[in-house]
Formats: structure tokens, C-alpha cells, sequence
């Protein structure tokens, strides 16, 4: 980020028509940025923990990269070759039978599907049509669920908008948490500012972060869906 002298000076400036008592939003240019920034990462973060592919480095030119959780669902998988096919309660039966099975859940409580639009639409289509009781709309995590009752219990789903489009994803989000690596005196996260040239602040925001998606045995997908 850079934040010149005059930028950060000539704060609280209005172009324009401007009614009586209006403020600039911006007070300060460099907790604007910032923010901006902290979007972004958090945007490009929630992408990597679904999709990113694993890379550990050779050496220093070679970028880490955490493996995101579709990448590592490798036992409770539900495909079809690569052949679309229409979502269906037996697919949800098949995955969740696949986790039980492998010791991943009791019931579906604490699972939650992940879909895009093309999939959560027919996720309510789907139960809206065999008539599935739905519970009220709640939270889990942070997240707003709606939940439904199933052949293995209880089970819950939201939009997630990195998710493709053809794929759901039952995630155990008692199992995934993140990992960071603290630089100390710093945190896990943090701005600092560079070595200052001209009439202008240079900085960084700096962190080294990826997913604990715990036992990948834990979680299941389905996919090879059609999206249309």
C-alpha cells in the first residue's frame, strides 16, 4: 500500500454537489486502504481453503500454498465419471452413509453442506418437492443454515459462493480451524510500514496462513452435478 503526504493530508475533501453537513466517509486514507486490503485477503483466503492445490516449496522462489478442503477429500466421495447427473436425496444418502461408515459423523448435526447457486437452488427444490421438514433458518458458526432431516440425521446448508458450481461439499466444521505461523512481536497478521522514498508511506500487510481441515475422512462431496 501507498499513502503520499498529500493524500493522507488533504483529508475530508467533497467534490460535487454537497447538501449542507455532508462528510467525507474516508477519514483516514491509510485505515481505508487497510480495510480494503483486509476484504481482499479475506475474499482470496476463503477461496484457498476450498480450492487451492497443495505446493510445498523447493526453495525460496517456490510459493506455499495450503491444500484447500475439496482437494483433500479423498474418501467420502460421491462422483459419476465425470458425467453430470441431477442432484438426488440418494446422492445425499450415498455420501453421508460413506461418513458414517467411516467414522466421520454419528448424524449430521454438526454438518454442514456447502453449495453454490446452481446447487442450492436445487437443494431447495429438492426438499421443497419430497416435502422434508425444514427447520427455521439458524446459525452455526457464523454461518446461516437452513437445516433438514435426512436418512443419517440432521443436515444443514448454506451458500458458500468459491464453491463450483457443480459440487457440494458436507463439511464437519468441528474438524477445520486455521493455522498460522506467529512472527513474534508481530502476530499472525499484521501492517508495518517499508523503508519511506519521497513524499509518500509505503506498507505491508503481512501474514502466513492456511487451513486445518483436520482427517479428510471427516468431510465428504458429491459431485458431477448439472448445474442447469
Amino acid at each position: 500500500m501507498v499513502v503520499s503526504y498529500t493524500k493522507e493530508g488533504a483529508s475530508q475533501q467533497l467534490s460535487g454537489v454537497n447538501l449542507g453537513g455532508a462528510i467525507d466517509p474516508v477519514q483516514s486514507e491509510l485505515d481505508f486502504q487497510t480495510g480494503v486490503k483486509l476484504e481482499f485477503i479475506a475474499r482470496n483466503l476463503n477461496w484457498s481453503f476450498l480450492n487451492q492445490t497443495y505446493q510445498k516449496p523447493v526453495d525460496n522462489t517456490t510459493p506455499r500454498r495450503t491444500r484447500g478442503l475439496l482437494p483433500a477429500i479423498t474418501t467420502n466421495v460421491v462422483d459419476n465419471g465425470g458425467t453430470p447427473r441431477p442432484l438426488s436425496l440418494e446422492l445425499f444418502d450415498d455420501v453421508m452413509a460413506m461418513m458414517v461408515d467411516s467414522g466421520a459423523i454419528a448424524d449430521g448435526e454438526n454438518v454442514i453442506a456447502l453449495a453454490n447457486t446452481a446447487q442450492l437452488r436445487k437443494l431447495n427444490e429438492l426438499f421443497r418437492t419430497e416435502k422434508i421438514k425444514v427447520d427455521s433458518e439458524r446459525f452455526i458458526g457464523g454461518i446461516r443454515v437452513r437445516t433438514v432431516y435426512t436418512t443419517f440425521g440432521v443436515l444443514n446448508f448454506a451458500l458458500e459462493h468459491d464453491m463450483p458450481q457443480d459440487q457440494i461439499a458436507l463439511v464437519n466444521f468441528d474438524a477445520i480451524g486455521l493455522v498460522a505461523t506467529e512472527i513474534p512481536g508481530k502476530g499472525v497478521l499484521f501492517r508495518e510500514e517499508l523503508a519511506r522514498t519521497g513524499a509518500s508511506y509505503k506498507y505491508q500487510i503481512y501474514g502466513e496462513l492456511g487451513l486445518d481441515h483436520g482427517p479428510e475422512w471427516l468431510h465428504g462431496k458429491i459431485t458431477d452435478l448439472e448445474t442447469t
